[in-house]
């Protein structure tokens, strides 16, 4: 961090043109690659170059006050300052006062301190964290003062577990310092949204005239450059512009503010920080010895499988990331990583690995190293994954504890566990396969919900066409039909969906179309004509159609298909009291009715296709 005074560089007088600070954290675990400090390294509460310090604050009517102060007299107070997402805070209170001492650090913006309740504790060196949270598990934020400093403050305001402010008197300078952590880039546009308004609330309690801090993990990206933002923003930003980073620089510009770490020039190691993340997949678990046995028994040509173990034989490779790549180091266990052959290699070894062990579908599913077992009870659950675990790990590979799960679907049979090798397997209420969410109550809610997010981060990331008022509206919602909303139907066309629910999709899919097109719904524009100028047609219309056409081509398999086994399988017993659950076939059979077609029209697929359409 870097010490602002008048006059130190011409980065620091561009610097104090600004009018107040605002910090901001670019991405994930950003700033400082030791401290993760983003956001004002230091602030001079004497006053702005020059003899006249300019303040600029929004007042509440929306009109921005600017009022001139004459420049204070006396000794100068020089304030580090910075902010730094910890992930938690449980185990973390003595590095992180060790660390504010070491970087000489006055206060401290914390994030996701994960601690639930609303109390003031020191946390050793000096040093005490006022702090709020709701929740053990997640979210929390807070501020590391000095010890000095504590009884410079005045108030402590806890708006949630992602903002909150503290007020301190320094030297007759009244200092207000926020902390924020904005929701993440999947999260939902709603809970951003409130995100933002709280912090707005909080920027208009403040009085004019007063100084504002903003220590923050705004999870976004301003972007490198300043074109059309230089009033708010230098040009040392990090990679390019998103959403999230649009909404920082609209709240600096609503607010008068600056997002003061893009004013200096840093390495880009300083600025970013990275953490690894556990990249061991089964690919990398294949003994190559194994391999060449499983490609012979497979019936493949012996100058193929010389061929393979000629590109593997003294193999070498590099990993690559921002800031450069690794010296090469040899690769001697595994397949290829990026190579096109490997699925395919893969394919075979788990295809020999699995033919003792391997029943029919459904009640083995298998793509690629996802594997879903499925029988009648608790017992043969067990039975069934011993079975798999003794033929894999014979064969060098190994069966992952920590993301193997087992859900029930009975409530009878839900007070048992699963055991593998003595270790209790996890038990849920729903898990993904193939990108889609099953739940053990049948339901299709959650699958939905994340629907809606596939969709908010397809037009994401074509925001930039999408909301570019000189791209024509045709053209913006061919964008839409090709990339958005494709992410929001995949996989419905097998659920049954409830008319909410279809409704759920439906209001997101407008607020993107409005989104787009520049409007809101207190222009009071109706829904068709939104439609009809982007040349989007009603989602359900398209959600009927797609369903319509998976049924058909069901329909027009042989009997042993497994998903005409499924759409003909009755269970036994009886179902529970009170309202039947909507089915599959209900939703087909209304679809039907509505277009007038019969389940014997399938049998023709260029008839059935004109029908649905």
């Amino acid at each position: 961090m870097e010490r602002v005074r008048q006059g130190d560089s011409e980065a620091v007088r561009e610097y104090n043109k600004e009018r107040v600070r605002l910090g901001e954290c670019e991405a994930g675990r950003e700033g400082d690659s030791e401290t993760g400090a983003s956001g004002i390294d230091a602030v001079d509460l004497q006053g702005a170059s020059g003899n006249w310090a300019t303040v600029g604050r929004r007042s509440r009517g929306g009109r921005r006050v600017h009022r001139q102060r004459e420049k204070r007299k006396g000794k100068s107070v020089g304030l580090r300052i910075g902010t730094l997402n910890v992930g938690t805070m449980t185990g973390k209170g003595r590095e992180l006062a060790d660390m504010m001492e070491r970087r000489k650090v006055d206060i401290l913006c914390v994030q996701e301190t994960r601690w639930k309740g609303s109390k003031a504790r020191s946390i050793g060196a000096g040093f005490k964290l006022f702090y709020y949270g709701v929740d053990s598990k997640r979210n929390g934020v807070g501020v590391v003062l000095k010890e000095e400093f504590v009884r410079n403050v005045l108030e402590v305001k806890r708006v949630s577990d992602r903002v909150m402010s503290l007020k301190l008197e320094i030297e007759g300078v009244m200092l207000n310092v926020v902390s924020g952590y904005a929701p993440q880039v999947g999260c939902e546009l709603e809970e951003k949204e409130r995100f933002w308004s709280e912090l707005d609330e909080v920027m208009e309690s403040i009085p004019t005239g007063e100084r504002v801090v903003i220590g923050a993990d705004f999870n976004g990206h301003v972007g490198e450059g300043n074109t059309g933002d230089e009033e708010v923003m230098g040009k040392f930003g990090v990679k390019e512009r998103n959403l999230e980073g649009q909404m920082v620089v609209d709240f600096a510009k609503r607010m008068d503010m600056a997002v003061v770490n893009t004013y200096f020039q840093k390495r880009e190691e300083h600025r970013v920080t990275y953490k690894s993340a556990d990249l061991e997949k089964a690919y990398d678990r294949v003994p190559r010895e194994e391999l060449w046995y499983c490609m012979r028994k497979s019936g493949v040509a012996e100058k193929y499988v010389r061929v393979v173990q000629d590109m593997y034989e003294r193999s070498r490779t590099v990993v690559r990331c921002a800031v450069g790549q690794t010296e090469e180091f040899n690769v001697e266990v595994g397949l290829h990583q990026g190579s096109a052959l490997s699925p395919f290699l893969f394919a075979i070894v788990m295809d020999q690995l699995s033919e003792e062990v391997r029943q029919e579908s459904p009640w083995t599913m298998m793509f690629a190293d996802d594997i879903v077992i499925c029988s009648e009870s608790r017992e043969q659950v067990e039975e069934n994954l011993e079975r798999w675990r003794f033929a894999l790990e014979r064969r060098g590979m190994k069966v992952s504890r920590s993301k193997t799960e087992y859900m029930c679907v009975n409530e009878r049979e839900g007070s048992g566990t699963v055991r593998l090798q003595g270790e209790e397997v996890k038990k849920v209420q729903e898990f993904q396969y193939l990108g889609s969410t099953v739940q053990s109550n049948g339901e299709c809610g959650k699958e939905v919900k994340k629907r809606v997010q596939a969709g908010w981060n397809g037009w994401r990331k074509v925001w930039g066409v999408l909301c570019d008022r000189k791209i024509s509206a045709r053209i913006k919602g061919k964008v839409y039909r090709t990339v958005v909303r494709p992410a929001m139907l995949y996989g419905l066309e097998t659920v049954s969906l409830r008319k909410r629910q279809e409704s759920e999709l439906e209001v997101a899919e407008l607020k993107m179309l409005r989104f787009s097109l520049g409007v809101t719904r207190l222009d009071r524009i109706r829904n068709e004509y939104i439609r009809g100028t982007a040349h989007v047609g009603r989602l359900g219309d398209k959600v009927r159609e797609d369903r319509l056409r998976w049924f058909g081509h069901v329909q027009r398999r042989e009997s042993e298909y497994i998903g005409r086994r499924m759409l003909d399988m009755e269970l036994p017993g009886r179902r529970q009291r009170g309202r039947p659950k909507r089915r599959y076939m209900d939703g087909i059979n209304e679809d039907m009715k509505l277009v007038g077609a019969s389940v014997e029209d399938a049998e023709d697929r260029d008839e059935k296709r004109e029908m649905i359409r």
